[in-house]
């Protein structure tokens, strides 16, 4: 199967697309909530554990364990923590296969759910189109604050110019 061996060999062989194509039928076959924690995880890039992925996707914390092993059995996803794509192109066919509206939802939620660590919470808020939230500005000049003291200049100025793009009402 063209997903089983997801080694770089095997993608320069058989291609990304067929790849892509294999294990989007895979995910799908494990229904809706695999599909669901699977675009969750594209979005986060990786996750300290099933529960974090889970929580984005709206699953319960024991059904989005048991989802990731179904996706670690199936060769979707790397053994072990943290939970990540077992390829990068693996990755990028479930981020491509879900919808921009739902991408740039899940962004915003991620934030949310990254607050904790607000220049992680940014980088999802940059991806995320503008809708005039006040949290959002908020969020993001907390992330410029602690890109400028950690040194990283560049970072802040993109952290504020999204903030400049997101103004609420």
């Amino acid at each position: 199967d063209a997903a089983a061996e997801l080694d770089p060999v095997a993608v320069r062989r058989l291609g990304p697309r067929r790849i892509a194509k294999a294990v989007l039928l895979r995910v799908g076959r494990l229904g809706p909530d695999a599909r669901a924690l699977a675009q969750a995880l594209a979005v986060l890039g990786e996750a300290d554990g099933p529960s974090q992925a889970g929580a984005l996707a709206g699953l319960e914390p024991a059904a989005a364990a048991a989802l990731a092993d179904s996706l670690t059995a199936l060769g979707v996803l790397s053994p072990g923590r943290p939970v990540r794509f077992a390829h990068p192109v693996v990755r990028t066919a479930i981020y491509e296969d879900t919808p921009a509206s739902e991408r740039a939802r899940m962004q915003r939620r991620a934030a949310q759910l990254l607050a904790a660590d607000p220049e992680q919470a940014a980088v999802h808020l940059l991806a995320a189109e503008p809708q005039g939230d006040a949290q959002t500005v908020a969020m993001l000049r907390v992330a410029a604050r602690a890109a400028q003291a950690r040194g990283a200049p560049d970072s802040a100025v993109r952290y504020l110019r999204r903030a400049l793009a997101e103004p609420p009402d």
